[in-house]
């Protein structure tokens, strides 16, 4: 209550904030580094989720902490056991386990879900925050946005983080088969990683007393987020030199990377944020190097304000900025430590947010559309083939014309057992295929409720020989073959509609690589 009537003070808050900041700090991890072992006797620290709950939950944890810290040293398995007596002193440094000393057990750490290719020392990584929503899904228009405005070279040197911030196990599972399934081929490349956390690393929020006048869901929600954003940023800064955040409601500019590594290059090597979109969180880059010292502040102000007003009173923290320095002179450490570029590269495309009830309208105003057309998507070196279909054709826009790069396959409303179908002449190994329909003049012309099967060669034609492979997922498939260890000479590839459609069908891309 105290400290709550004392932060609402505007007059004093940010010389509060930088004094608290400053003292946890510099010991932040001393405390962490003692969780790197899930084991620990006594009662789980899963139990003890409310932030600062009692006396009795900070004592255990330091209590587990200093038992960790006597093992360690017994064990000589660190060499420099000197960095482990500090919690042998009379003095109780400051850790983590002050904030969520849940985070003692191991398995409130690690993540629950972890699909990655292994991909570490990109240039940039793109951090992607996503949930179960209500209404109307933007992930995977966000995820294809990103990729298609990035070149050969860039996708090789990027990666794609989707959070999953699904406390829900069901939820969270269903997520992360649909994305898994819509972008496999990215996953195995190394694109994309996919990471969940586990539900007990949260704490209980309905225990902490919400605050600013929030409702109790939106303290939750905002609260929880900014957790969200700490986990994923721990997990961005071990691979690669930049991080951007960003939404699960967004497109990117033309050559977005590009732009960004340019930008930067000209830049003074000590700037600490670089905004790449004026709106919220979005678009902000950090050097993954500073990452560690904003994750300490979104821990131990978390239940205090959004991520966007943390990050800026911890860039006030930094600077020498105070009730009795001169404007002129903050202003101009600010911009020193602030850079922003113009236009914005990231665009909001989502209405409905993922709080439920609120409509999300914000958009950039100068943000450029992407000047591409983006039709179909050509690929002439697809094996030879026979191809069919039992859907009406709109005009020109046939299965083969757009087979063979011509185009792109347009036809009237498929119904419940309407078929697409590929006979390869001669028969293939495959090393991956990619279907993804709809484009920019019809977005909403998706391949959906339609399964892709394959027909090993020799094998009669007929669909109870045909092995299903994967569902159309939001209007796609990206399946590597050599990931999933099918080895074996395909004579047939078949997409059957198990549904009838609210829509036309149109596929913007048809793409099967031989081995």
């Amino acid at each position: 209550m105290v400290l709550n009537y004392i932060l609402r003070r505007k007059k004093h808050y940010t010389v509060i904030v930088c004094i608290l900041f400053i003292l946890f700090f510099r010991n932040w991890f001393s405390g962490w580094i003692f969780c790197t072992d899930g084991r620990h006797s006594g009662k789980s620290l899963a139990d003890h989720s409310s932030l600062l709950s009692s006396k009795q939950d900070v004592d255990f944890a330091m209590h587990t902490l200093k038992n960790k810290s006597l093992m360690t040293r017994n064990n000589k398995s660190i060499e420099n056991s000197e960095d482990f007596v500090v919690f042998d002193s009379v003095l109780q440094m400051p850790s983590v386990l002050h904030i969520l000393p849940q985070l003692a057990n191991k398995e409130c750490r690690e993540p629950a879900i972890h699909l990655t290719g292994n991909r570490r020392h990109a240039s940039f990584v793109l951090g992607v925050p996503t949930v179960k929503r209500k209404k109307e899904s933007y992930i995977y228009r966000t995820i294809r946005s990103l990729v298609s405005t990035m070149s050969p070279s860039e996708l090789a040197d990027t990666l794609i983080v989707i959070y999953i911030g699904e406390k829900d196990e069901v939820a969270r599972k269903q997520l992360v088969s649909e994305l898994s399934t819509a972008f496999d081929s990215y996953v195995q490349n190394g694109l994309i990683d996919i990471i969940a956390p586990p539900a007990c690393y949260y704490p209980d929020f309905n225990k902490i007393p919400a605050n600013l006048g929030d409702k109790r869901v939106q303290f939750n929600w905002r609260s929880k987020q900014n957790l969200d954003f700490a986990y994923l940023m721990m997990y961005a800064t071990g691979r690669g030199k930049y991080y951007v955040q960003l939404e699960d409601d967004i497109i990117a500019a033309d050559r977005f990377i590009n732009s960004m590594e340019v930008f930067i290059q000209g830049q003074n090597p000590d700037w600490f944020l670089i905004w790449f979109s004026q709106l919220g969180f979005i678009g902000k880059c950090f050097k993954t190097s500073d990452l560690p010292f904003f994750v300490n502040f979104l821990y131990l102000f978390y239940k205090f304000k959004p991520c966007d007003w943390l990050l800026d009173h911890a860039i006030y923290c930094m600077t020498g900025c105070s009730f009795n320095v001169k404007k002129q002179i903050c202003a101009r450490e600010r911009r020193a430590l602030v850079k922003h570029y113009r236009p914005p590269l990231f665009q909001h495309i989502g209405k409905f947010s993922s709080l439920d009830g609120k409509i999300q309208r914000l958009k950039e105003k100068h943000f450029v559309q992407s000047q591409k057309k983006d039709l179909y998507i050509v690929h002439q070196n697809n094996p030879p083939a026979n191809v069919s279909t039992s859907i009406t054709v709109k005009d020109r826009h046939t299965l083969q014309q757009a087979y063979i790069g011509n185009t792109f396959f347009w036809g009237v409303k498929p119904i419940k057992g309407d078929y697409i179908k590929f006979q390869f002449n001669p028969p293939v190994k495959l090393k991956q295929v990619v279907i993804d329909s709809g484009n920019s003049q019809h977005p909403t012309d998706l391949l959906t409720d339609a399964k892709a099967s394959i027909l090993k060669a020799g094998l009669d034609d007929n669909l109870d020989n045909y092995q299903t492979i994967s569902n159309f997922v939001h209007g796609s498939i990206r399946f590597q073959f050599t990931a999933h260890k099918i080895s074996f000479v395909i004579s047939a590839f078949r997409i059957d509609f198990l549904q009838n459609a609210k829509s036309w069908t149109l596929i913007k891309e048809i793409f099967f690589e031989a081995v």
